[in-house]
């Protein structure tokens, strides 16, 4: 890992800290960050935009690594262009095809239900839906998955059409 790479795992590590012990009517910012590793604030500022890209870092430099390392085998999917992802060079899902023209993704979704789990804590608190809460990471994933998860569909249905009322994946956010 380069020098710039360790820096910006030792903000996340300690942000996953924070947040895994910050009574949940305190939102972990940037000055509780670089307080807790024992830096100027500029520090934090020259490795991530905000507190949300840091989010969003976490999330996009965990899976890049489960994907790299368990998965390279497989078609790695990136984000669409139309995205601007800030990561839009590291992939986040991966598509395991079989023979019939279907998706065997059981391995990929297990892969990551253990990262979730293993850090229930951290995404439980950046699931919430209070005033201090970190919700930029649910809109953000819904923006990456979808379009793949639409790509998926239509390689499973192969040069089949697809039915008008079924050609278009809506997500009703229920909070």
């Amino acid at each position: 890992m380069s020098v710039k790479g360790a820096r910006r795992q030792e903000f996340a590590d300690t942000f996953m800290h924070l947040v895994t012990e910050t009574p949940c009517n305190h939102r972990v910012s940037v000055v509780d960050i670089t307080n807790a590793i024992g830096c100027e604030r500029k520090t934090f500022y020259y490795y991530f935009e905000n507190v949300d890209n840091l989010v969003i870092w976490i999330f996009r430099s965990a899976f890049k690594k489960i994907i790299e390392t368990q998965f390279a085998e497989y078609p790695q999917v990136k984000p669409h262009p139309e995205l601007q992802d800030p990561y839009d060079d590291w992939p986040f899902y991966v598509r395991i095809e079989t023979e019939d023209r279907f998706l065997a993704q059981g391995p990929y979704f297990k892969a990551i239900t253990y990262h979730w789990v293993d850090n229930r804590v951290y995404y439980a608190n950046m699931f919430r839906t209070d005033a201090n809460s970190y919700n930029n990471l649910f809109e953000y994933l819904v923006n990456l998955y979808v379009p793949t998860i639409k790509d998926d569909i239509l390689f499973m249905l192969g040069n089949r059409p697809t039915p008008p009322r079924t050609s278009s994946i809506s997500l009703r956010s229920t909070m």
